[in-house]
């Protein structure tokens, strides 16, 4: 009877211990598992980044040919004013000429006026 308590004692102390020791590995397990899931979560987490990186850099993009469009735009007008300001200049002296002229022409008939 002694013998068979003792040896109970002693199989209720393995199992004891091994189901603390299954209790153990199961709790590592866990711990394994969580990880492997915040370390899915940080990989989603970097695609995200990269592509929101790669969202900007198309926004970037995107912000400097508008620029580019801009100051093309404002360089056309600017051509264009200038051409204005240019045909205005040649009219001018076109007209001045034409002003020289007239002047010339008086001139010459006032002296021929007086020498008559």
């Amino acid at each position: 009877e002694i013998c068979s308590s003792s040896l109970r004692n002693f199989q209720n102390q393995l199992v004891s211990r091994q189901f603390s020791e299954n209790q153990l590995a199961f709790h590592q397990f866990s711990e394994i598992e969580l990880t492997f899931h915040q370390f899915s979560e940080n990989q989603l987490v970097l695609h995200q980044f990269f592509q929101n990186q790669l969202a900007f850099h198309q926004i970037l993009e995107i912000c400097s040919t508008s620029v580019r469009n801009f100051q093309n735009q404002l360089a056309s007008r600017q051509f264009s004013e200038n051409q204005f300001v240019l045909h205005q200049f040649f009219e001018n002296q076109l007209v001045f000429h034409q002003i020289l002229e007239i002047c010339s022409t008086s001139l010459r008939n006032f002296q021929n006026q007086s020498v008559i």
